[in-house]
């Protein structure tokens, strides 16, 4: 018997998935980043993560049902305070940037970030526990506040 609770977690990543692949937007959390960010992000989540998506803003801008899928998986997941995962992928400053957003399975929230500056060609990987980290309705930019640097996860030439 499926508790209520896991009922609407598996509704709400339902959604989340049917929206981001209709949008053409959804890619797999294999291509986020290097070993060891994904490595990172199975540390702090578990196996039994709620997964809100992995969303590639480097061709278009996701669909509004999109957005709108993965925001309502994220409030649900903080509202219960269950582990979840959300994440971006996006060009910034010449790099292909991976975001991903964490909640652990200790309550804690984790920015993960992994970059491939292209000029220089150079990996770099960190990740930062926040107080207060926030998802952009409008563009579905994470920025986390009031952050301390955990470590750094990689940095070496690609």
């Amino acid at each position: 018997m499926v508790k209520p609770i896991q009922s609407v977690a598996v509704a709400i990543i339902a959604s989340v998935t049917i929206a981001s692949a209709a949008d053409g937007n959804h890619i797999s959390w294999n291509q986020a980043g290097d070993s060891a960010l994904q490595v990172a992000l199975v540390d702090l989540v578990g196996p039994d993560v709620i997964d809100c998506g992995l969303v590639d803003l480097r061709k278009r801008k996701p669909k509004s049902e999109a957005k709108r899928a993965a925001l309502d998986c994220i409030a649900s997941a903080e509202q219960r305070r269950l582990p979840f995962k959300f994440g971006i992928a996006r060009l910034f400053l010449g790099s292909i940037a991976y975001e991903v957003y964490a909640r652990s399975t200790k309550g804690e929230s984790w920015l993960l970030a992994h970059g491939l500056n292209l000029a220089e060609n150079v990996v770099q990987s960190s990740m930062e526990r926040c107080l207060f980290i926030d998802v952009s309705p409008r563009t579905l930019l994470i920025s986390g506040s009031d952050c301390s640097r955990f470590k750094l996860l990689s940095e070496q030439p690609a």
